[in-house]
């Protein structure tokens, strides 16, 4: 992930897919400090998404999917981008 390094350093965000791959991102992205991602897609455990979203990462939900889930406990709205 030497493109996160990069993406860290020039202040850029970087989109990422974590399909079957979300806690292994997100120990990436706390490794490099990765800080500015867009987790595309997400469909994965919501306390990892959580984790991603109180780390400083974005999540484009669709408003179906986020009104459906707030008694589960959704992360926080203002790192949520519905589309």
């Amino acid at each position: 992930m030497e493109e996160g390094a990069d993406a860290r350093e020039q202040k850029i965000f970087v989109n990422l897919h974590t399909k079957a791959g979300e806690k292994e991102i997100l120990d990436l992205l706390e490794k490099y400090d990765v800080r500015r991602a867009i987790i595309h897609w997400y469909s994965g455990p919501m306390d990892i998404l959580r984790a991603m979203i109180d780390f400083g990462c974005y999540s484009p939900l669709a408003s179906k999917y986020f009104s459906r889930n707030t008694s589960r406990g959704s992360p926080r709205p203002c790192r949520i981008i519905c589309c």
